[in-house]
């Protein structure tokens, strides 16, 4: 009977011990961030093996983690100043007459160029405007696409910090011809465009009387 009694005892003294241990020991904390808040205290540059990726604000979002929406809208919140822009170009090519039958933005980064924006005139005239931050991207942008593109009936031209693309889709159609070299006229006797003008500043003191 006495043997039974300290039996019994014993069981309630572990039970409690490990209740105690319980208490004492947290829950480990998950090293893997599932919120934005919660990422944003980890290092950025490198994600733990097998976890998630670690939360990036959308500022410094590498390129190529972006999609194709969102590069096109980067490229187009980023467009440089002090160039020929396109719509320079396609406002003037619709002054004197040409009919733009299609204007969609095409990425620019794989000319280096900042922003571009493809056209279609004619029966089978292709263009492309493209608008470039510093003239060293310019100049290695537009000798990579005449290299790059051995494209029958296509011509690169410069203006500046801009470049012109033409392809003529039917060298025999004489009217597109035509077009394509007026195109090519009217772009280069373009003018960059100026700078907005800075606000005035704030008038210091009381106004005269």
């Amino acid at each position: 009977m006495v043997r039974g009694w300290i039996v019994v005892g014993l069981a309630f003294a572990l039970a409690a011990c490990s209740k105690d241990k319980a208490k004492a020991e947290p829950a480990p904390a998950s090293s893997v961030p599932t919120t934005a808040a919660a990422a944003s205290e980890v290092d950025n540059s490198v994600a733990p093996p097998g976890s998630i990726a670690p939360y990036v604000p959308p500022s410094a979002t590498p390129t190529s983690y972006l999609s194709m929406g969102e590069r096109f809208t980067r490229e187009a919140a980023n467009r440089p100043t002090g160039v020929v822009t396109v719509d320079q170009v396609h406002n003037a090519w619709k002054a004197a007459g040409f009919v733009l039958n299609q204007e969609r933005q095409h990425l620019g980064a794989p000319f280096l160029a900042a922003y571009c924006v493809g056209g279609k005139l004619g029966t089978d005239v292709h263009t492309s405007v493209c608008e470039y931050a510093t003239q060293e991207a310019a100049t290695k942008g537009i000798d990579m696409s005449e290299k790059s593109f051995k494209v029958p009936n296509r011509k690169v031209y410069r203006n500046g910090r801009t470049m012109l693309v033409v392809r003529v889709g039917t060298a025999t159609d004489t009217n597109d011809v035509t077009l394509a070299e007026k195109l090519a006229s009217t772009f280069k006797g373009l003018k960059p465009a100026a700078a907005p003008a800075a606000a005035p500043a704030a008038a210091s003191g009381a106004a005269p009387k």
